[in-house]
């Protein structure tokens, strides 16, 4: 299950899962939480350039802690990519962006 959030609500489709469906099987709770859950820190490629891995470090702990907190047990994390164009919305979630030449 994608974009549930918060504890009431996870707990109310858990339930919904768990006791009104055949089999009962509990819904991996899935969000996307790139740079932060509550707690918002700077985005994966401006941390990296900062080579500081203990701030790196804690800003996952807590974007952890706030999402598993909230009742999320999946989430999404930045991905090896290499950009080769800038008007892809997300390219701040790449690892590198190469600049586009023209002839």
């Amino acid at each position: 299950m994608l974009n549930v959030r918060g504890v009431k609500e996870v707990k109310a489709v858990q339930k919904t899962a768990v006791e009104e469906t055949r089999l009962g099987i509990p819904l991996i709770i899935g969000f996307d939480v790139i740079h932060g859950y509550k707690t918002l820190s700077p985005i994966p490629l401006a941390e990296a350039a900062s080579w500081d891995l203990e701030a790196i470090k804690r800003s996952a702990e807590v974007a952890t802690s706030e999402a598993a907190a909230s009742g999320i047990n999946w989430t999404f994390a930045p991905m090896v990519d290499i950009s080769r164009d800038a008007r892809w919305g997300r390219v701040m979630e790449g690892g590198r962006r190469r600049p586009i030449f023209r002839k």
